[in-house]
């Protein structure tokens, strides 16, 4: 029976309310609902991030490639991560115990041949201090100091670590970034078996990239999967996935994963990409030193060489002269 079939039956101002009660059954409650699943897990997202101004951990790295005519993947990259953070700034020290490097040869024949070669260095230094990543690398190879360095902007950070965010692993996965770019109304919001809330949708002006995230009620509604597909393929393209834990009333990613299928030009597949981050000691709201995120903290000799990669850069190639950066070379 519909609305307009009661008002003729029912006084007018019982028609109303039995109109706008079929409305509100219908519509109202639905959206409410969606929109409360939403804003849990919107607020998870801010809370693990609001609750951690800082952090101790140690973890290890890992890096995997797997060619199209391979079937398993073989080991890229192995270190041993030292993290430091402290509202927003990142130290981080990286021991390598592998850091495969790409070599092809090209015959005479035009055939190129692709080989891995050990390139890993004695160590690697990262200074996030939020406005730029610097990068200092020890290597007996490196003249004649044995280091030289690299300044980056901090959001075009090059791919040494696959995230930013180690401690605050959440923003790896934001579920903000994508109601800012799509709008509410362009999301679906599904509560599945066991709990898990399902957020979907196509990616920005897409009729053939869509994206899924999945928050899970064990893990405090938080972001613990992220995966990308382009149609027609029903295998994810990307993905990426955190497992939270939660220590001292505070949630923090103990491992996160990402899987990348990439493909060429023409369209056919290439290289797959795992990497993986897992922390096996962590320290949330840790007492960390400003000290830490300091070039002098990395260790790197007077006479080291810099290159500032940050657009605008008014002197591309800098000296370290024991206290701070210079454009003369220090005697």
């Amino acid at each position: 029976m519909n609305a307009s079939c009661l008002k003729a039956k029912l006084p007018p101002i019982f028609a109303l309310f039995v109109a706008v009660s079929i409305w509100q059954s219908s519509i109202g409650p639905a959206a409410l609902a969606e929109e409360d699943l939403l804003d849990a897990v919107l607020k998870a997202h801010r809370q693990s991030s609001e609750k951690m101004e800082s952090a101790i951990g140690s973890g290890t790295l890992e890096v995997y490639g797997k060619e199209p005519d391979e079937k398993e993947y073989g080991l890229r990259t192995k270190a041993k991560v030292d993290v430091q953070f402290h509202q927003g700034k990142y130290s981080l020290r990286l021991h390598y115990e592998t850091m495969l490097a790409v070599s092809i040869r090209t015959d005479a024949d035009g055939k190129q041949t692709k080989k891995f070669v050990e390139d890993k260095p004695d160590a690697l230094f990262v200074i996030d201090d939020g406005a730029s990543w610097t990068e200092v690398l020890f290597s007996p190879r490196i003249r004649p100091t044995g280091c030289y360095g690299t300044i980056h902007q901090s959001d075009s950070a090059p791919p040494k670590i696959p995230w930013r965010d180690l401690a605050q692993m959440g923003k790896c996965i934001d579920p903000e970034t994508y109601v800012k770019n799509l709008g509410r109304d362009k999301l679906t919001v599904t509560d599945l078996p066991g709990g898990t809330r399902r957020i979907s949708g196509w990616m920005k002006d897409s009729t053939k990239a869509r994206f899924e995230l999945d928050a899970d009620p064990k893990a405090g509604f938080h972001i613990t999967a992220e995966r990308v597909y382009f149609e027609p393929e029903k295998e994810p393209m990307h993905t990426r996935d955190i497992i939270w834990k939660n220590k001292e009333g505070i949630w923090y990613g103990e491992q996160i994963t990402k899987i990348a299928h990439y493909r060429n030009r023409d369209g056919t597949p290439s290289e797959t990409r795992k990497e993986v981050f897992k922390y096996e000691e962590f320290s949330p709201n840790a007492d960390v030193k400003p000290a830490v995120f300091t070039l002098a903290a990395t260790g790197i000799p007077r006479g080291a060489w810099l290159v500032d990669h940050r657009p605008g850069a008014p002197i591309p190639k800098l000296y370290f002269d024991g206290q701070g950066l210079t454009p003369e070379r220090p005697r």
